[in-house]
């Protein structure tokens, strides 16, 4: 089930400036959109799952846009919004457009063997054996 844009952004309302908003906060609004799209909790999101794994097509990808570029009054990178792209991409790409600092020291490490694990998904590549 899909929500109207107005609808959904009402939500953030009560939330931070963008620039304000931490990695922790950002990971949730986009797990939130997620799951208002396909009728579930935002905590069955998972980061590593793509986009279209949730049923989420390219019309979805650019409501999701058009709402990104409401709430953060930014457009985001559209390989970001592909439905092969998956959460945690994108939440990359919008702590990155809205300068975030990451939440620990730990993070980064993280960050970066998810978005080499990403990269491998994305190219098709699904392990050895």
């Amino acid at each position: 089930m899909r929500y109207p844009v107005h609808a959904w952004n009402q939500g953030l309302a009560g939330r931070k400036e963008k620039s304000e908003m931490n990695r922790t906060e950002i990971t949730e609004w986009v797990a939130e959109w997620v799951a208002d799209q396909i009728g579930t909790s935002a905590d069955e999101i998972e980061a590593d799952r793509s986009f279209a794994s949730y049923g989420l097509d390219e019309d979805a990808m650019h409501l999701l846009g058009e709402e990104i570029e409401s709430a953060f009054e930014e457009c985001v990178d559209e390989r970001s919004l592909s439905p092969r792209s998956s959460p945690g991409a994108l939440t990359r790409a919008l702590c990155t457009m809205c300068e975030t600092d990451e939440d620990d020291a730990d993070s980064e490490d993280a960050s970066a063997s998810y978005e080499m694990d990403q990269t491998l998904r994305e190219i098709g590549f699904h392990g050895i054996g």
